[in-house]
């Protein structure tokens, strides 16, 4: 909040508002914030149903996602604000994820900056595919045109499988920001990532671990290929034969525990989103 608060704008303060989502007990602001935040709750819990209450509730022709882990620099609205003047096309662009750890790193560094919500990279990317994921903004830190925003929240709000998006109490659901943003490229815009937008993004001692290393690997699998078949209801997933499972073993059994175990649980997940699709299918495409 303190960060949000602290934006450099040459325009009128940006409007800030706290989506509280379903927390018990609920969120009190701190005195010093109650004449800047303006506090909204939300009383079903899930990260899509969240942002679609900010979207609602604010006024802005450009929208700035912050989480509860992310911390802006001073100057990131004023960036992404000339970022957006300068290339009219885009209809959504994201940051630079750099991390501030808050325990001891117990394993090398790739499986974190692999695994977890990190991105490091020079140069600026923009696209209009959808899934390609290298220019797709991600988590915190997201900056959209409000009609884009306006439009997905619309159609978060009349397609109810779109309710699976998002980290939902301890559910490792994903995919929400890459629905977003083909939002965007449905519409007609690009959508990118710029070097000099970068935010810190604080990642907790429970977050350092192999077993929650496995659980994201899982839940991110199963949210990709949930998206993948929900956006495309022509496209079928993949045959698992036992050609395929035999291939997806050898290749875990040359690897070592850790390596064998992410394998394992991506395959898993991607397995999980595909009856997922199949069960949701029946209900809203049927």
């Amino acid at each position: 909040m303190e960060s949000c608060a602290a934006q450099n704008t040459p325009l009128e303060p940006p409007e800030l508002v706290l989506v509280d989502s379903a927390s018990d007990p609920e969120v009190a602001l701190p005195d010093r914030f109650r004449e800047r935040i303006r506090l909204v709750r939300e009383e079903v819990s899930g990260l899509g149903r969240a942002r679609a209450r900010g979207i609602r509730e604010t006024y802005g022709d450009v929208l700035i996602f912050a989480d509860d882990d992310t911390i802006f620099p001073p100057d990131y609205q004023e960036k992404a604000l000339r970022i957006l003047s300068e290339r009219p096309y885009l209809g959504a662009i994201g940051c630079q994820l750099l991390p501030e750890f808050e325990g001891p790193l117990v394993l090398p560094q790739h499986y974190y900056w692999e695994r977890l919500a990190l991105r490091r990279f020079t140069g600026d990317h923009w696209s209009n595919r959808w899934d390609d994921f290298a220019t797709t903004p991600i988590g915190g830190g997201m900056v959209v045109r409000r009609f884009a925003a306006e439009e997905w929240a619309r159609k978060f709000k009349h397609t109810p499988w779109r309710y699976e998006l998002g980290r939902k109490g301890k559910s490792m659901s994903g995919a929400e920001d890459v629905d977003l943003t083909h939002t965007v490229c449905e519409m007609g815009y690009g959508k990118g990532v710029f070097e000099e937008l970068k935010l810190t993004h604080i990642i907790p001692r429970e977050r350092l671990t192999a077993d929650f290393l496995v659980k994201i690997t899982e839940g991110n699998a199963r949210s990709w290929a949930f998206i993948r078949g929900m956006l495309d209801p022509v496209m079928r997933p993949p045959p698992r034969t036992i050609a395929h499972r035999i291939k997806i073993l050898a290749e875990a059994w040359r690897r070592n525990r850790l390596d064998r175990a992410l394998i394992l649980a991506e395959d898993r997940g991607a397995y999980m989103g595909w009856r997922q699709v199949e069960e949701a299918r029946v209900l809203f495409y049927a």
